[in-house]
């Protein structure tokens, strides 16, 4: 019988996590202090994006591996957060929500000093490039974005931008959604301009339909011309008699090769007439057959 010491002896161990090599992170931290006293000693937003810019590139061999992952950060890790909002602003969308998800999924905080937990820094931050940048385009994105925080606690308006967001990615793709993120923004924040986008989207829709009518008109009328124009004048006996078939026979084939005929009234019932070309054509197809 194995004693207990022994079962503790062949239990499995876990494999460890391949983690970020503690020198690189020291170097890179100290880099990145020193990258954000340069970037603090910057007035113009406009030189410090450019400056932020190029310090990315400096980053990237760090962040590679980590995007790839290959390995996982020590727990928090403010040079993934650093470069994630830096990202952001320079217009690197994808590395920034890579970097934002990445963030958020192993439990980083916010750098010292911001006053809003990390997921609201950098939900609000994706969330108003996508509105800057036409929403539409990242849908797919704000979906991801929706199903990681939803659930958070964080403050209304953070979330009611997210909303108000998605509600504009769906406005001509599917109103029913539209409306129903639209609605979430306008209840989570009442000023934070949702109102002005349902308005639009209802006039939108309502827009929509009025253009419909005159177009299902339209079409009705140029197939009420293609009626007239063809040459239906042959009844359904004589179509049948010219084929030499009989009237149930000749309506079997008629539905078969899909025969193009006018509905009309017989009396009391409704009957066919037929293009007499059309019907030649389909003795000639019975011949052959």
């Amino acid at each position: 019988m194995l004693s207990p010491a022994s079962l503790v002896a062949e239990k499995p161990t876990l494999p460890k996590k391949n983690l970020v090599k503690p020198q690189l992170h020291r170097a890179f931290v100290l880099k990145l202090n020193s990258d954000l006293a340069r970037l603090r000693s910057v007035r113009s937003m406009e030189t410090k994006n450019v400056l932020k810019q190029d310090l990315l590139s400096e980053y990237q061999d760090y962040l590679a591996p980590l995007l790839s992952r290959q390995v996982e950060p020590h727990g928090h890790d403010e040079v993934v957060v650093w470069c994630a909002l830096w990202s952001i602003d320079v217009g690197n969308f994808k590395q920034g929500m890579a970097l934002a998800l990445l963030a958020m999924e192993t439990g980083m905080r916010a750098p010292d000093g911001f006053k809003r937990s990390l997921s609201e820094v950098l939900t609000e931050n994706l969330v108003h490039y996508c509105l800057d940048n036409k929403p539409i385009h990242y849908l797919d994105d704000l979906e991801t974005l929706r199903l990681k925080v939803e659930q958070e606690d964080m403050q209304d308006s953070v979330k009611s931008k997210l909303f108000k967001a998605l509600g504009i990615a769906y406005f001509e793709l599917d109103s029913v959604k539209a409306t129903q993120y639209l609605e979430r923004s306008l209840h989570l924040n009442p000023t934070g301009g949702a109102k002005v986008h349902l308005n639009a989207l209802t006039k939108y829709h309502a827009s929509k339909q009025a253009q419909a009518v005159p177009k299902a008109k339209a079409k009705a009328q140029r197939t009420k011309q293609a009626l007239i124009e063809r040459n239906y004048t042959l009844p359904t006996n004589k179509a049948a008699k010219l084929v030499g078939v009989s009237v149930p026979t000749f309506l079997r084939w008629a539905k078969v090769y899909d025969l193009p005929a006018m509905r009309v009234t017989c009396g009391t019932g409704l009957g066919f007439r037929f293009d007499p070309q059309d019907v030649e054509n389909l003795k000639q197809t019975l011949i052959v057959r």
